[in-house]
Parts: C-alpha cells; sequence; structure tokens
C-alpha cells in the first residue's frame, strides 16, 4: 500500500480488511494526507439527484438517513455522523470501536471545512427534497 499506486479496491471505494487499518491510521493520525482526502471525496460524492428506482443499498442508506430526520436542519449529530456512517459500513475489518472513532474523526474534519460542509448542506438538502417528492 506504501507505494503510491492505488489498487482495485481504493477506485471502487470498498476497502477490503486489508486496506482497513491503514485507512484508520490515515484517517485518525494525518488528516492531510491523499488517502484521507480520497475518503472524504468518496463520501462528498455521495448521491446527486438520485432519481433511480433501483437505488444501490448506500443510496437506499442514505435516503433512510434523510427520512429518518427529515424535519432537521443539517447538523454533525446526528445527521452528518449517520451520513458518515452509512458509507463507512463498507470498510471490513475494523473493530466497532476503531469505526466509531473514525467515523466521528471523518464527520469533525468534514464539518470543519467550510467547502465540504456545503456540499453536504446541499446533499442533505437533495436527499430530503428526494424524501419528500417520494412521500
Amino acid at each position: 500500500m506504501s507505494t503510491g499506486s492505488a489498487p482495485d479496491s481504493q477506485s471502487s471505494g470498498i476497502y477490503g480488511p486489508s486496506d482497513a487499518p491503514e485507512v484508520f491510521a490515515d484517517a485518525a493520525g494525518s488528516q492531510s494526507g491523499d488517502r484521507f482526502a480520497r475518503i472524504l471525496e468518496q463520501i462528498l460524492a455521495a448521491p446527486q439527484g438520485v432519481k433511480s428506482v433501483d437505488l444501490d443499498s448506500s443510496h437506499a442508506d442514505l435516503l433512510r438517513v434523510a427520512e429518518k430526520y427529515s424535519t432537521m436542519e443539517f447538523c454533525v449529530d446526528p445527521v452528518l455522523l449517520e451520513l458518515v456512517r452509512v458509507l463507512t459500513r463498507k470498510i471490513a475489518g475494523v473493530s466497532e470501536a476503531r469505526l466509531a472513532r473514525l467515523e466521528h474523526t471523518v464527520s469533525k474534519s468534514l464539518a470543519d471545512d467550510q467547502v465540504s460542509l456545503q456540499r453536504l448542506q446541499h446533499l442533505w438538502g437533495q436527499l430530503k427534497g428526494l424524501v419528500s417528492n417520494a412521500g
């Protein structure tokens, strides 16, 4: 992994068990690292304008979060934290405690960055719009 080449699992956005410790270590230790930036970008690249009835499980789970909190404005806890949880569940081989720390670290980092925060607020509005239009 330290060779700088990106394995196929990274390009798909799904990490295998051998990648999980490195993902967590990068997120917790070096927030300016390229790998951490890619994780954030994958989270921020969550569905925009999802219209298909055949939503994959992540899209459906994101919509369930929007439905659950449809009356709330965007906030870190619980909205952002649950959106991040939907996407980090794909990381295999990480203990629940480490995964929880990763989710909190990623959520805080996203909320602390103004550009990311604006994009997430926009995403939240889109998700809530999809939920309200479906009902």
